[in-house]
């Protein structure tokens, strides 16, 4: 899947989506348990979600429930969280 490096910026340039996108490639979260392991109020949680499904990098897996959701990331999303982190790994080689 081939990734835009414009996209991929917005996601590095902005440390709360960066970092909800690099948990839910660890697996099924819900936005509480991201609120707790990120250290980011729930409310950012919330927008950063609904920014990042736009993009179609999550997804909600319970879209009915109103409470207790649970998000995953997407194919696309996975595209972006690993062009991330081999663009990490190249900077670190070079310097």
């Amino acid at each position: 899947m081939v990734i835009s490096e414009e996209l991929t910026q917005r996601i590095r340039i902005s440390r709360y989506r960066k970092g909800v996108l690099e948990k839910l490639a660890q697996g099924i979260k819900s936005p509480r348990e991201l609120e707790i392991q990120l250290n980011i109020r729930l409310n950012h949680i919330s927008r950063t979600l609904a920014q990042l499904i736009e993009l179609k990098l999550v997804k909600c897996l319970t879209p009915n429930l109103g409470r207790n959701r649970l998000f995953t990331i997407t194919k696309k999303g996975k595209s972006v969280v690993r062009k991330i982190r081999g663009g990490r790994v190249r900077k670190l080689l070079k310097e």
